[in-house]
């Protein structure tokens, strides 16, 4: 966490028995950790594409979604394909209300880590859809690594994406977290 200029005591944190490396991921969320300062570790590391200028994140995105309030730990799987089509924002505030999806914030840092790790990009051959990170109009965040490009991307998923035919929906839901 030195990237970002925190100090961080994750030792009281414990992770669940039941975690299996090989069907989800662990991402530790220090305290004051905000997407800004994630998004300039990535400008940095191998550069990142957003609408807009990080210095309006907070005109697009609610105030609960910029920041993470507490050391905490949540454990993702892998992925997950929703069954569902989602053809109108009240069909798609149903959904995230039902189950528990990464929010923007854990998906950058989850990409971060992963490159730090292994030298790749997790979301190279699909986007993941950030079911619980929206914009002001209720549209989720979308992540993915753009290979053509080479870098992080962000936008949202309005309603036409929805229809579209090619894209499918993929996401990492939440089983964990303390």
């Amino acid at each position: 966490m030195e990237k970002f200029g925190l100090k961080v005591n994750f030792s009281k944190l414990i992770i669940p028995k039941s975690y299996d490396p090989q069907d989800y991921f662990i991402v530790l969320m220090p305290k004051n950790l905000s997407l800004e300062k994630i998004l300039k570790v990535m400008e940095k590391e191998f550069g990142f594409w957003f609408y807009t200028d990080v210095k309006n994140l907070k005109s697009i995105f609610d105030k609960k979604d910029l920041k993470v309030r507490k050391n905490s730990l949540a454990v993702f799987k892998r992925s997950i394909h929703p069954e569902i089509e989602l053809i109108n924002n009240e069909e798609l505030s149903a959904f995230q209300k039902e189950k528990k999806f990464i929010n923007i914030i854990e998906s950058a840092l989850l990409e971060l880590m992963f490159f730090y790790q292994s030298g790749g990009h997790l979301d190279s051959e699909k986007e993941t859809v950030c079911f619980s990170t929206v914009d002001l109009d209720g549209y989720p965040a979308v992540t993915f690594w753009d290979k053509a490009k080479k870098e992080f991307s962000i936008f949202f998923l309005e309603e036409e994406s929805m229809l579209d035919d090619r894209m499918e929906i993929y996401s990492r839901e939440k089983v964990y977290e303390k």
